[in-house]
């Protein structure tokens, strides 16, 4: 089976004053041993980005969020979903004129 790991399980996991701590670590563990059905762990950037933002802004600490990101994508049983942003791309080069934060931009 796949499992898609959201945001809160990888703060939990690397947050000892997290509530779900134990929990997260003991889930992580078994499945890094292949005690659980699931074999393969997916993720994605948003979620790394958005894991080490509010590690940092919850830990105030530089170091958990690197420590986080590392491990996140250092991980060899962990899948990193990535967005190319392609689709936006398109929509963008496909229109001569944007407004951005209220501007506008002449291509």
């Amino acid at each position: 089976m796949r499992l898609f790991i959201d945001t809160g399980p990888f703060m939990a996991r690397h947050n000892k004053r997290d509530k779900q701590h134990s929990y997260a670590v003991q889930s992580f563990d078994k499945i890094r041993d292949g005690e659980t059905l699931y074999r393969k762990l997916y993720t994605s950037d948003y979620i790394l980005d958005e894991a080490v933002t509010a590690c940092r802004q919850r830990t105030r600490n530089h170091g958990l969020p690197v420590g986080l990101g590392t491990l996140i994508l250092s991980s060899e049983s962990l899948l990193m979903l990535r967005d190319t942003a392609q689709s936006d791309r398109l929509y963008f080069c496909n229109t001569r004129e944007k407004t951005w934060n209220n501007r506008r931009l002449q291509l």
